[in-house]
């Protein structure tokens, strides 16, 4: 077969195919138009029954029924009660004893002058020292100052303390420290002092290598 039989007969194909679309295309549109349904046409609106007005009947209201005015009791006014005199108290002298003032005067002079330091011996007790004696009391009558000096009147021969290091003053019925300054410190119960400290019974005084026990 030659081109020319080919070309004519794919045009007959083509011829064949367009007519066999061409027929299904047309038989499809009929089966729609012959399926849709006719229009309907909605019913009419039923209309709700109208219920007949009732009248109310009027009801009169009941009566009002006042209450009776009671009139309040009258209370009497109070009477005053008859008025009394008054006995005012009599003043007793109180009795004075003879003697018995003097002598409580007497006594509350003798408590004012009475001196809680009178029987007391404060002093210093050596229990460590190089230079000092361990044992050795030293009386604190009104005070005395402590240092490597030969003026102080507590002269202790150590390195570590000053020329005048720290001295004791009595203020009334206590004594207190007080360091002057001094290099190394003053130490009461191993605690350096900045102020002046008040000495109790048994306190530690440490001054350089002198460890120095305060008694009463």
């Amino acid at each position: 077969m030659n081109e020319t039989g080919l070309i004519i007969a794919e045009v007959a194909f083509l011829v064949l195919l367009y007519a066999f679309v061409w027929s299904i295309v047309r038989s499809s549109s009929r089966q729609l138009r012959t399926a849709q349904p006719p229009p309907q046409q909605a019913p009419p609106a039923e209309r709700a029954p109208v219920a007949a007005p009732v009248a109310a009947a009027a009801v009169a209201p009941p009566p009002v029924v006042e209450p009776p005015v009671i009139a309040p009791p009258v209370i009497p006014p109070p009477q005053p009660e008859p008025s009394q005199p008054t006995e005012e108290p009599i003043y007793v002298a109180p009795t004075v004893i003879p003697g018995i003032e003097e002598r409580a005067d007497e006594a509350d002079d003798d408590s004012r002058r009475l001196d809680l330091s009178a029987n007391l011996e404060p002093r210093l007790v050596v229990d460590a020292s190089p230079s000092l004696e361990v044992g050795r009391v030293i009386p604190l009558e009104g005070g005395v100052t402590i240092g490597r000096s030969e003026g102080a009147e507590l002269s202790i021969s150590d390195q570590f303390v000053s020329h005048m290091h720290a001295r004791i003053l009595r203020r009334g019925a206590y004594h207190w420290v007080q360091d002057l300054g001094s290099t190394n410190g003053t130490f009461l119960n191993d605690r350096r002092i900045e102020t002046d400290a008040q000495l109790k019974v048994h306190d530690a005084l440490r001054i350089g290598q002198t460890l120095l026990r305060y008694e009463e």
